[in-house]
């Protein structure tokens, strides 16, 4: 942390260490889109630079996902707004199991992934809903 006395004798500092979270966050931004198909991709990065807290849930929510779901799934983010409500928007996360999946399998796996990880996480970020979804991306 920058000592209060550094700071006030060289004020950049502060735009210094906002200038580099920001790069920060624009980069774990681009470690989602890695992992993750942006349907609407501008959207998706303006809402996540907006609420930055959704970054490193996302990106616990890939590993989470991966490992209850056993490397199987696809993963999407896509941003749903509601045009009757002004600032009414969420993300959605959909992992995509393909068709032929086993229906009680992939139950099993996501009442597995609320049980153990969403539950607990969903207070922290009331903006983003996850769902299965039985098509291929």
């Amino acid at each position: 942390m920058t000592d209060i006395e550094e700071v006030r004798s060289n004020p950049q500092l502060i735009q210094s260490e906002a200038d580099q979270q920001d790069c920060d966050r624009l980069q774990q931004i681009q470690e989602i889109e890695l992992k993750f198909n942006f349907y609407n991709p501008l959207e998706i990065t303006n809402y996540l630079v907006k609420n930055s807290t959704l970054i490193p849930i996302l990106l616990d929510a890939q590993q989470q996902i991966k490992q209850v779901f056993e490397g199987q799934a696809k993963l999407s983010l896509k941003l749903c707004s509601d045009p009757d409500v002004s600032d009414w928007d969420k993300l959605s996360l959909s992992i995509h199991v393909g068709c032929d999946a086993d229906v009680d399998r992939i139950c099993s796996f996501k009442e597995s992934l609320d049980d153990n990880w969403w539950i607990d996480t969903y207070s922290l970020v009331p903006n983003l809903n996850i769902n299965v979804s039985f098509d291929d991306l």
